[in-house]
């Protein structure tokens, strides 16, 4: 009688196949997070430039309502962690600069909101917290404002207004991130 063996891995063989494994594997993931990080940036940058684009495109073409036409606003709040998103509002036409630092939550209507993507944070716009971009929608122009740190309403009089966001308050280049709007041309470059 012929007795049969059966071969097979020893214990040592199968510990290093499985710690060369595990090498590999994290040296793949590292790049992908990376990649997937940066990817975060550059969809925030479409989605930013497209919203800009959007307020002031609602204002010229108007928004028709029984009110007569909106205006459109978009706020940037750099703030709070954790809750960065980007508001376009409307409000009727004959809302007045005025009643931008007196809230009239009856007059404003939320038509969208974008959420940044988890874990990136809205920096600063223009060097400061917070933004209102203000789409007159009879004149088209575009009014730009921030509220410093007593809660008073100033005017943003630069030619180009700089939205700067990052991904987990990086001090890396990389995962920095700026998109520069043009006031006078309506233009976005990033």
């Amino acid at each position: 009688m012929k007795l049969h063996t059966k071969s097979g891995f020893t214990l040592i063989e199968l510990i290093i196949a499985v710690t060369a494994f595990c090498v590999i594997a994290l040296t793949a993931i590292a790049p992908y997070n990376h990649y997937i990080n940066k990817a975060k940036l550059k969809q925030t940058d479409k989605e930013v430039s497209q919203m800009l684009y959007e307020a002031r495109n609602m204002a010229i073409n108007g928004i028709s309502t029984w009110s007569g036409n909106l205006s459109v606003a978009i706020y940037f709040n750099a703030q709070s962690w954790g809750n960065e998103s980007i508001d376009i509002l409307t409000m009727p036409h004959n809302f007045t600069e005025d009643k931008i630092d007196r809230v009239v939550w009856s007059e404003i209507t939320f038509h969208k909101n974008y959420k940044l993507p988890k874990w990136v944070k809205m920096k600063e716009i223009a060097w400061h917290n917070n933004a209102l971009f203000f789409f007159d929608a009879i004149t088209w122009k575009g009014k730009y404002y921030y509220w410093n740190v007593s809660g008073i309403r100033q005017d943003l009089t630069d030619n180009v207004i700089n939205i700067a966001y990052n991904y987990k308050d990086s001090d890396k280049s990389i995962f920095n991130r700026s998109i520069e709007y043009y006031t006078q041309t309506n233009i976005v470059d990033y």
